[in-house]
């Protein structure tokens, strides 16, 4: 890791929420610089917006699977806009800013799909960590609750109504 990025704190062990912020930096830049343009119209922010919000959230919230799936819908929606944007911008007759904006919004879209395959890659392992997780704590509350189910029983076979679960089962 570089070290600029270590003394700015950037970078962090969990690598799922340095690789969001990152995302998050790129794509508020994008859209910053791609609004530059004076005949940008208000609606590339409008779209933009929730992709942003999103990752500022997920980055907070990052065991939350959910804000992944709503950033890759996100993610979709806006690329599908990204095409219909730039074609529009292209069939205008104006100046440089136009253009400007359609090249940024050009490289915003070729980034896009590579956003959404790292999002993918973060979902799967962090279902598969949890699946995981799920099974161990499955197998350990298993494990226990036999040990336990067992001392019962002896303790049952010494005195059967010092326990309420056998005196239960006697008066059914």
């Amino acid at each position: 890791m570089p070290l600029y990025l270590e003394i700015l704190g950037f970078m962090f062990n969990d690598k799922r929420s340095s690789w969001l912020k990152i995302f998050l930096v790129t794509h508020f830049l994008l859209t910053v610089i791609g609004a530059a343009g004076a005949s940008t119209p208000a609606v590339y922010l409008f779209y933009n917006s929730p992709t942003l919000i999103l990752m500022f959230w997920s980055v907070g919230y990052k065991n939350n699977l959910e804000f992944l799936r709503l950033i890759m819908l996100s993610e979709l929606f806006t690329m599908i806009a990204d095409i219909f944007y730039t074609v529009m911008q292209l069939y205008i007759k104006g100046h440089s800013l136009v253009y400007f904006s359609s090249a940024v919004t050009i490289l915003q879209l070729v980034l896009r799909p590579y956003v959404v395959r790292y999002l993918l890659l973060i979902k799967d392992e962090a279902i598969e960590r949890i699946s995981s997780e799920d099974l161990e704590n499955a197998e350990f509350s298993k494990s226990s609750m036999g040990v336990n189910e067992y001392e019962a029983e002896l303790y049952d076979e010494k005195n059967p109504f010092e326990t309420g679960r056998l005196a239960r089962h006697s008066l059914n």
